[in-house]
């Protein structure tokens, strides 16, 4: 699996995810995104993924935009 195809996959097995933007220049990269969109990764690698990342998620803090400081929240 390529990281492109595996970073849409996770990015739709969020919760409350319903689409993903991607991007493509050619037909070859838009047939592997759909193909990544239509086949969706197991609930154990989700789950493995969440667990490793956690901890950089938990540094980066539960704004919406990570560029921003807490204080300056535009999702609240």
């Amino acid at each position: 699996m390529t990281m492109p195809e595996l970073a849409t996959k996770w990015a739709l097995a969020g919760p409350g995810i319903s689409c993903c933007l991607i991007g493509a220049r050619k037909v070859a990269k838009l047939e592997e995104n759909l193909r990544a969109a239509a086949q969706p990764l197991s609930p154990e690698v989700v789950a493995s993924l969440d667990t490793v990342t956690r901890p950089l998620l938990d540094k980066l803090g539960d704004s919406f935009d990570y560029y921003e400081s807490i204080r300056n929240n535009r999702t609240r």
